[in-house]
């Protein structure tokens, strides 16, 4: 049962990530009111499913490694929730430094929070510290990029009517 969790869990995480990914392909944006579902809901699953994803693997190429460790937890659970905040942020003008911008914050936050206790709590802080410092970092990158007047992605979008998070 755990291990039907586990695979389900990565699984959902893996199609989330890729249908997050084709959908900017395609229309250039996740658009104003998933993009803000987006960010909210899905660190929970891309967050876990990083993680068991990550411990599927582990367990299978190094037994040795204990699946709750701070490296295993912080980059699988950084990167899996990083990458889907940014998908969910991204527009076809962004450049990189929104990436790095979410990477960034979605690691040092994973780290914060699996430093912030002990247990099994170390995972459920590491999961919302990661969700919270990469919306955070791209909602100052708005922010700055708005008190600059740089046409970064928020030219575009407003105007053609079309507004991301926190972009009004």
């Amino acid at each position: 049962m755990l291990l039907g969790m586990m695979v389900g869990f990565g699984f959902v995480a893996v199609i989330l990530l890729a249908w997050m990914a084709l959908r900017v392909t395609r229309r250039g944006s996740c658009g104003s009111k998933t993009s803000i579902v987006l960010r909210t809901l899905s660190p929970l699953v891309l967050g876990l499913g990083g993680w068991f994803l990550a411990g599927l693997i582990v367990m299978v190429i190094w037994p040795a490694v204990f699946i709750g460790s701070q490296l295993l937890a912080v980059l699988a659970m950084g990167i899996a929730i990083g990458l889907g905040i940014y998908l969910a942020w991204v527009s076809r003008e962004a450049n990189y430094l929104g990436f790095v911008a979410a990477m960034s914050g979605a690691l040092s936050g994973a780290w914060l929070g699996f430093n912030a206790t002990e247990g099994l709590a170390a995972v459920l802080t590491t999961l919302v510290g990661a969700a919270i410092t990469a919306n955070l970092a791209l909602i100052v990158l708005d922010i700055a990029w708005d008190r600059s007047g740089r046409a970064a992605p928020l030219q575009h979008a407003r105007s053609s009517g079309r507004h991301g998070l926190l972009r009004a």
